[in-house]
């Protein structure tokens, strides 16, 4: 708490008060009065004065100001989660205009080579296809000489047969 010249509450108001009275008392009896009543009137102003400055009353707090408080605090904390929630909406923001410009280039990408990978698939298709008849043929080649193999067998073996049954 600051010190202030002028205390807080009544009490410390009015010891302040009869220490200024007992202090120009106390002044005005250098020129005229005893010694005893200078030391008892220095005395007492200094006991009025620790009273009301170095004894404070506490002030009770207005109970208005208590809710201005509460409210300026809550104020205050609903200030920092925006404060927050802005700094999160900022790097969202920013990961998305990331996202957005890497889905651009990709996009831009896929635009470029469209036209390169529809001429390969074209060439692939070809060979493909030249790889296709070429194997039906070799199948028909294959099953002709198996057929040929199979009867050269079958004409060897009755004529095997017919030479051990005799």
């Amino acid at each position: 708490m600051k010190p202030t010249l002028i205390p807080k509450s009544k009490s410390d108001r009015r010891a302040a008060g009869v220490a200024l009275f007992f202090a120009v008392i106390t002044a005005t009896t250098f020129t005229w009065g005893p010694l005893w009543l200078r030391i008892l009137g220095g005395f007492t102003t200094l006991i009025w004065i620790f009273n009301a400055y170095a004894l404070p009353e506490p002030v009770a707090s207005d109970p208005s100001s208590d809710e201005y408080s509460r409210t300026i605090n809550s104020i205050t904390q609903i200030g920092d989660q925006l404060s927050d929630l802005s700094r999160f909406l900022q790097t969202e923001r920013a990961r998305v205009a990331d996202t957005e410009a890497t889905i651009r280039k990709l996009n831009d990408e896929k635009t470029k080579l469209e036209p390169l990978v529809q001429t390969q698939r074209e060439t692939v298709d070809a060979i493909l296809a030249a790889h296709a008849e070429r194997t039906r043929m070799r199948a028909w080649k294959e099953r002709l000489i198996g057929f040929g193999f199979g009867l050269a067998a079958s004409l060897l073996a009755s004529i095997v047969y017919g030479y051990f049954k005799r």
